[in-house]
């Protein structure tokens, strides 16, 4: 919520956003591209904040936003300086990407183009409203990433636990930015921050889909990437899936950029946007092993005649890995000295799914990806016949696209399918695969003179654009939570939009803040309730009692509607109860 109390840290949200403009002018150079300096703009400003942070929390300095915030303009200031002093330079080698050809000129200004744009600007506006109305409720930002962040703002470091406090911390570091600016946690614009690095995997698939094939395609690729309602619904939940998989497809597209136009900038920017992918999730390690492969493949296919660009050198190699090393090895470094290991044993690969229904899911599960998953399987299916009609040499494109995006696919059908978000990660990848099999398809029918006559008539792109509408529609509605209640009271307060998402918890959370004690030990059976109630009662533990030795360990008990007391526990009263929760204070 929007307040005069509250705007000190939504103007940290927006500044956490934005404050790394200049770093993404010098990245691009001469090349002007509002869509991808936008894009590149969140991620280095997120990034390069997040870093701070994180060097300020290994050192165990306490946490002043004050000193954060003295580092970042410092940052900001250099980037300034050094952008008035850079003059544009073009690209030392290598050929620029050909001009679009008139028909994918023309299509940009078709109703279908305009179709597309308006449901890619309709579901960001939806999902970032989304984001700045309705506070925390999904699982894992909850017990794992809110609670960080809450850490950070009160110690200024990480707990140290293990295993889930391993986890990268870019995003709970985020969150933790307006918690600090504004004195007090803010849900709101804590879930917005996140929410717009998450969304910028739309305009990082148009960007790479463009490079690639031109702007029909990219446009196609951001509309594959928008359009399936598993995006619009995990985009505003606080979880690392797609703010990861913003950083993956940015640092695909300037492994792309650095292998055409040889800009020493694209390769420091191809590593370090990995890096950050890294620091977003563990998932995103693969990635280093993406990077290493594309520098090989670009001196295989050096002398072949699919090649478009030039090899990368020994500079670009060496630039790529140190991009990495800053942005991800102080933390994996971190990682392996306090909790023993670069990655917590924390998947539950027991649980997944080897069939070949689960390696193809997305195309299978309409529900989740719409047409678009049909589509991007069927764009990587296109991909692998390139590469095998050009093996030996292999297609620029296919082996970038099939290199990022493949190894991940793998390995989470192997050991993760048990979860389709996982794929949100390289789903940016498959969407631009997608695109650029639409793409081609129509450039085929369009030099095809017997099937001209069926994509010439205007009648039929204002078909196309009603059917890009439609296909839209399921991803408009998931942008949106509980639409019932929002229409009901529109203008409700903090309260009430708690009560909306926690329901009868959150009135058990304001007796337990107004009746019992800051230093009372409290267990609760139900994690919703850690993050709210470790704000006051820092003595909060989520678990199940079942000996009664273990009662005398805590002051007060909350149990869930389907909790039934043990045997020894049956004479006990609450203390208070609502909509089947029982709050039990304990001798």
């Amino acid at each position: 919520m929007l307040t005069l109390e509250t705007l000190p840290a939504w103007v940290a949200a927006l500044y956490s956003l934005l404050h790394a403009y200049p770093w993404a002018r010098l990245g691009l150079g001469e090349r002007r591209d509002p869509v991808l300096a936008a894009v590149l703009t969140v991620a280095l400003s997120a990034g390069s904040l997040g870093l701070i942070m994180l060097a300020l929390a290994i050192v165990q300095t306490p946490p002043w936003f004050g000193l954060i915030l003295v580092l970042s303009l410092a940052f900001d200031a250099a980037g300034w300086l050094l952008l008035r002093r850079t003059s544009p330079r073009p690209s030392p080698r290598g050929p620029h990407p050909p001009a679009p050809s008139p028909h994918m000129e023309r299509g940009r200004h078709s109703p279908a183009a305009l179709a597309a744009i308006a449901a890619c600007a309709a579901i960001i506006g939806l999902t970032l409203f989304n984001a700045g109305y309705w506070p925390f409720y999904e699982d894992d930002t909850m017990t794992l990433y809110g609670p960080t962040a809450l850490r950070y703002v009160e110690t200024g470091r990480f707990s140290g636990g293990g295993l889930y406090d391993a986890y990268p911390p870019l995003v709970p570091l985020l969150m933790a930015v307006p918690h600090m600016a504004g004195g007090a946690p803010n849900e709101y614009a804590a879930r917005f921050v996140v929410a717009a690095l998450a969304l910028g995997t739309l305009g990082a698939a148009y960007a790479l889909g463009r490079e690639i094939a031109g702007p029909r395609a990219g446009l196609a690729a951001a509309f594959l990437t928008a359009s399936v309602p598993i995006v619009s619904h995990w985009a505003a939940s606080g979880y690392t899936d797609l703010p990861a998989g913003t950083y993956a497809t940015l640092a695909a597209l300037f492994a792309w950029r650095a292998y055409r136009h040889a800009r020493p900038a694209d390769a420091l920017l191809a590593g370090l946007l990995a890096g950050l992918a890294a620091l977003t999730k563990n998932g995103a390690l693969l990635l280093a092993g993406s990077l290493l492969g594309w520098v090989i493949y670009t001196y295989w296919a050096a002398r072949g005649k699919t090649a478009c660009g030039e090899p990368l050198r020994a500079r670009d190699a060496l630039l790529i890995a140190g991009g990495w090393l800053l942005a991800a090895g102080l933390w994996y470094a971190h990682s392996l000295a306090a909790y023993g290991y670069l990655v917590p044993p924390t998947g539950w690969i027991d649980q997944a799914d080897h069939s070949l229904r689960a390696l193809f899911g997305p195309a299978l599960t309409p529900s989740h990806f719409m047409i678009g998953g049909l589509l991007g399987f069927l764009g990587l299916a296109a991909q692998l016949w390139r590469l095998w009609r050009t093996r030996w040499r292999f297609d620029p494109a296919a082996a970038l696209l099939v290199g990022f995006g493949v190894p991940f696919w793998l390995v989470w059908w192997w050991g993760f399918s048990y979860d389709l978000r996982f794929l949100l990660l390289i789903w940016p990848l498959f969407a631009v695969m997608g695109g650029l099999l639409v793409d081609r398809s129509l450039i085929w029918l369009e030099k095809n003179k017997g099937l001209k006559p069926l994509v010439g008539m205007r009648w039929r792109s204002w078909l196309l654009a009603g059917a890009l509408i439609a296909l839209s529609l399921p991803a408009l509605w998931m942008s949106v939570d509980n639409k019932d209640d929002l229409l009901r009271a529109p203008l409700m307060d903090d309260s009430a939009r708690h009560r909306v998402q926690l329901g009868a918890r959150w009135d058990v959370i304001g007796w337990v803040r107004d009746n019992l004690p800051a230093e009372a030990a409290i267990v609760a059976d139900d994690y919703r309730f850690v993050y709210h109630l470790m704000q006051d009662h820092p003595g909060i533990a989520h678990a199940a009692l079942h000996a009664e030795a273990d009662v005398h360990a805590f002051d007060a008990w909350i149990v869930g509607p389907e909790t039934t007391l043990p045997a020894w526990a049956a004479g006990l009263e609450p203390a208070f109860e609502a909509g089947g929760y029982r709050v039990y204070v304990l001798d």
